[in-house]
């Protein structure tokens, strides 16, 4: 399961070897400054994320990798039990990032509070 950082200019979130198979993607670390802001959502479905194109998916157990949806590029690292943090980014390759955590509250106070 990925872990998440929020040191006072970035959001860091890093993968484990399994993870990094899983969604074909190293650990990255986005400025803070590139973030609009971050909103915990029940309401994402991790199968109308978009086409997944690399990544793995397993309906209601994972969808880990990038996802494409009506030209938007987005990473999304989710697993069943987690809740999704929808984090907007701006002038970024990805539109957004959903992040699946057992604290969404808390992730997105970090990453809320650091922002300018």
């Amino acid at each position: 399961m990925p872990s998440y950082e929020v040191p006072t200019t970035h959001l860091e979130v890093h993968l484990n070897l399994f993870d990094q198979l899983r969604s074909l993607r190293r650990s990255f670390s986005v400025p803070l400054s590139n973030i609009r802001g971050a909103t915990e959502d029940l309401g994402v479905i991790p199968s109308e994320l978009g086409i997944r194109a690399p990544g793995t998916g397993l309906p209601g157990v994972i969808a880990a990798g990038t996802f494409f949806k009506r030209f938007e590029r987005q990473f999304g690292y989710w697993l069943r039990g987690q809740t999704p943090v929808v984090v907007e980014l701006k002038d970024h390759k990805f539109e957004r990032l959903i992040l699946g955590t057992t604290d969404a509250r808390d992730l997105v106070d970090k990453i809320n509070s650091n922002l300018g």
